[in-house]
């Protein structure tokens, strides 16, 4: 089985590249700029959890985001990464018809396979990526379970809770098992209310996937988690997984930071901060010629080259020329080819200089055309 492509491999670009690793602004992963992460002044303290054993079930690490969330502990299965999480969860349901609504996040496709599933692709056109939920329900009613990101990846549209509770009210989530893939929510705004882990016990046949990794700026960690009200779905996915998901220095972390007012601090930076960079970052691309940036509700935007005068690929391996890598959207299941990149919002001062390139790249692109057509004649 081949395998996926992830943004964040600065190590392989660089590789392909020729560059070094410290030199380019990575653009490709989406990750809250005004988080702290993990310092380097607390890796010595780290370095003596590396000598011990991890908690082969982590009961520690479910309490502590049990708390964060306000979720049950019973309802939460911690897991290395929210990729952990959508992996096992697909092995619950593999003699299940499924479908993944795409463009969507090429893992989704992975890990059904990985089990045996032969999903179907409900693909949506870029004219309905920012549809309502209920406009693309009827397409997905023929199906035992239903695969989607909410905010989707790449496109960025999202729903909100009452588009869900409009849907599960009408029956659908008693006919269909939803599995709903929230690793950006955090980024929307009012996200407390409108994740679907608010309504959980009230919806048995759902299970929400969720990420630490984004929004605390964890990447390296592997964190995330699923939780579900179905506690035999719970028992079966706390069965299959592996002992020690969770490693010591991770475990740490959570010691030190994950409590539900740092969640909420976090919550609250965003909501200040993430809203008005993400739009005069936006309004900046959309000022290149042929350039659109789709809007979006998360900490990423899917921009179209359609107009521009060079395919993805190539704006890919011009901006890594100037210090910038992104994410090329082939790898995405439903979006058209060599069209679409995905960049990631940062702050201010670094958005302003990927603006810069892509603008300079777009004046060198049109000059090049104007020598050609100088040759020709």
């Amino acid at each position: 089985m081949s395998q996926a492509v992830h943004g964040g491999d600065i190590i392989s670009a660089a590789k392909r590249f020729g560059y070094e690793p410290d030199s380019v602004s990575d653009f490709s992963a989406n990750i809250n700029p005004w988080a702290t992460g993990l310092s380097f002044s607390e890796l010595p303290a780290s370095r003596a959890e590396i000598n011990r054993y991890p908690e082969a079930f982590p009961y520690s690490v479910r309490r502590r985001m049990a708390e964060t969330y306000n979720l049950g502990e019973e309802l939460i299965l911690p897991t290395a990464g929210a990729i952990e999480a959508l992996y096992l969860v697909v092995r619950l349901f593999s003699t299940c018809s499924v479908a993944v609504v795409e463009p969507g996040f090429g893992d989704y496709q992975r890990a059904c396979r990985a089990t045996g599933l032969r999903p179907d692709s409900v693909t949506l056109s870029p004219d309905e990526w920012h549809a309502p939920l209920a406009e693309l329900s009827p397409r997905l009613r023929d199906y035992d379970v239903i695969l989607m990101g909410n905010p989707n990846n790449p496109t960025g549209a999202w729903h909100p809770i009452e588009e869900w509770l409009q849907l599960f009210q009408e029956g659908f989530s008693e006919r269909s098992i939803w599995i709903v893939d929230e690793a950006f929510v955090d980024f929307v705004p009012n996200a407390c209310r409108h994740s679907l882990v608010s309504v959980l016990e009230e919806l048995p046949n759902l299970i929400v996937i969720r990420s630490l990794t984004k929004s605390w700026a964890v990447p390296g960690l592997r964190l995330g988690f699923a939780a579900t009200a179905n506690r035999e779905w719970r028992r079966r996915l706390s069965e299959m997984q592996p002992p020690w998901p969770i490693n010591t220095i991770a475990e740490e972390w959570s010691r030190r930071y994950l409590k539900r007012s740092a969640y909420q601090d976090l919550l609250t930076e965003l909501a200040q901060s993430l809203p008005k960079v993400r739009e005069q970052f936006r309004q900046g691309l959309n000022q290149i010629p042929g350039i659109e940036a789709y809007a979006s509700w998360t900490n990423f935007f899917v921009v179209d080259l359609d107009g521009f005068p060079l395919g993805a690929d190539a704006v890919y391996r011009r901006l890594v020329e100037k210090g910038f890598l992104v994410r090329c959207c082939d790898s995405f299941n439903g979006v058209p080819s060599d069209r679409f990149i995905r960049v990631a919002v940062k702050r201010s001062d670094e958005n302003g200089r990927f603006v810069d390139a892509l603008r300079a790249i777009s004046r060198e692109s049109c000059r090049s055309e104007q020598t050609e057509r100088s040759v020709l004649r």
